[in-house]
């Protein structure tokens, strides 16, 4: 059996910030780093990957703000979630800047999410989007479903593809 840890699982933010005294200052300065870097970043017209990296830096952003506020509230499941969410936006930018091929299968996704969350917001306040935006998104997603459809599982007779890409974020971590 493995010796008990020696080191105890703070109960609180004020204990935390005890046995880690550099973090709220390392965290302060991520967030200045990124925001400064997003304020000196140039992007030209037609840089997809610069577009898609400096949105998925801007939503690191706001995702550290709410893991820290959870964590401030002694939140024990909350910011774990969106931690991993940070982990695999982060592996997915890291796999994108040195895949670049890979951009315009990404973007090209985005049009199924988009169409999914469209169509709750109507169903849920019974607005839809003006033509002929409602008609180039639907015919956007239908034509997206057919790109990314995956094989299908010989045992359960599914497919298996829901994402941009059949690689899982391990696939993706150790490639990138």
């Amino acid at each position: 059996m493995p010796d008990a840890t020696k080191h105890a699982i703070p109960k609180n933010w004020s204990e935390f910030v005890e046995s880690h005294p550099a973090f709220p200052s390392m965290m302060w300065n991520w967030v200045m780093l990124v925001q400064n870097l997003l304020k000196r970043t140039p992007l030209e017209s037609g840089d997809d990957l610069g577009f898609l990296i400096c949105g998925f830096m801007a939503a690191s952003v706001v995702d550290l703000n709410d893991i820290l506020t959870l964590m401030h509230a002694n939140s024990r499941s909350g910011a774990p979630k969106l931690l991993r969410s940070l982990y695999e936006r982060t592996v997915t930018m890291k796999y994108l800047a040195e895949n670049p091929g890979e951009v315009e299968k990404f973007i090209g996704y985005q049009s199924i999410d988009w169409k999914q969350v469209v169509d709750v917001c109507q169903g849920k306040i019974g607005t839809e989007l003006d033509e002929p935006a409602r008609t180039r998104l639907a015919s956007a997603a239908t034509d997206a479903r057919k790109e990314y459809r995956g094989e299908v599982c010989p045992q359960c007779k599914q497919r298996k593809q829901t994402n941009w890409t059949p690689k899982s974020v391990k696939e993706l971590a150790d490639v990138a």
